[in-house]
């Protein structure tokens, strides 16, 4: 297995990489279509869902409880619940597609939920692009560094450029990666970690994958 050499500093510089993603456009995909606000509606596993056949008369809390049954939310927007739909944010997308799978079957007093994934503008969906590495530096020992933070889904080239693409299953955890790995020596070369501004097109599609499986 591959390690660093001994005389290689891993630093963790003061403050690190600035928190939050930025910008990058919405996912290029099979089934996507446009809906209110922005988003885009398909069957992409995303970890924000579009639901609608909402009752205006449920309370907040409510909805929040029948939400948290899949996993820890980030974000619940109710302003639209008038219109009969709300979108739900998840912190983790395997929580996310449990939500997806689960939310229509619950019992509710208005009938069954409709859910689909939703993709915003300005979502990064977890993914960190890395740069500056060293040719010795494979995927596998990649993969072992960064999942010192968390559930590391997928590691991908950035088309035929020296970079990688590592997507994390919940965005705290690729966060935390950010701001520790950024600056870091690896074989003497200091990567330059940075938030995803395009999600890239993965070889192994998350969401072919089976989700199911590495559910918590």
């Amino acid at each position: 297995m591959e390690q660093l050499p001994k005389d290689s500093a891993t630093d963790f510089p003061e403050g690190g990489a600035s928190d939050g993603f930025g910008q990058h456009t919405d996912p290029n995909g099979v089934g996507t279509a446009k809906v209110a606000g922005g988003h885009t509606y398909g069957e992409k596993p995303s970890r924000i869902l579009f639901v609608r056949n909402i009752n205006s008369n449920d309370e907040h809390s409510d909805l929040r409880t029948i939400f948290e049954k899949y996993g820890e939310i980030s974000t619940m927007d109710t302003s639209s619940k008038q219109k009969g739909f709300v979108t739900v944010s998840y912190y983790d997308i395997r929580h996310a597609f449990k939500a997806m799978h689960g939310l229509p079957n619950e019992d509710m007093r208005q009938g069954k939920l409709e859910v689909q994934y939703s993709y915003p503008k300005d979502d990064n969906e977890g993914t960190l692009v890395v740069s500056n590495i060293d040719a010795r530096v494979s995927y596998d020992f990649l993969r072992q560094i960064f999942r010192t933070y968390g559930e590391v889904d997928e590691v991908w080239p950035v088309g035929r450029a020296p970079h990688k693409f590592i997507e994390f299953c919940d965005v705290r955890d690729a966060q935390a990666a950010l701001r520790a790995l950024n600056g870091c020596a690896i074989f003497d070369k200091l990567i330059k970690v940075e938030p995803s501004r395009r999600r890239g097109e993965c070889p192994r599609t998350l969401w072919l994958k089976p989700l199911a499986s590495r559910q918590n």
